[in-house]
């Protein structure tokens, strides 16, 4: 994999440590994501948006929203007929969570 990297690069020389977005992606999953998620479905790519979701085994939902862009983006989620819209930063990850199935 020519792009695939740690979540930290350090450097042997000076031993300096660089946390990657692999790092922050990471910490958003693991604090939001519990054992035994299943992922569900979500819409990724739409409007410069990577998107990841999960079903958590107590019920709630879990959206993790990355924007890689140089400019912030905005999108809605619509579940169980109810609706929330947000604008995520430039260059920056953002992680919904909510109880039950809605």
């Amino acid at each position: 994999c020519k792009t695939c990297r740690g979540i930290v690069t350090i450097d042997s020389k000076t031993g300096a440590i660089s946390r990657n977005v692999e790092y922050y992606a990471l910490a958003h999953a693991s604090r939001f994501v519990l054992p035994g998620a299943h992922r569900i479905e979500s819409t990724t790519g739409k409007g410069g948006l990577d998107t990841v979701a999960f079903r958590n085994v107590d019920g709630s939902t879990a959206l993790l929203v990355a924007n890689p862009a140089k400019t912030p983006r905005s999108f809605s989620v619509r579940t169980g007929g109810r609706s929330f819209s947000y604008t995520v930063p430039a260059r920056s990850m953002a992680t919904f969570a909510w109880k039950g199935g809605n």
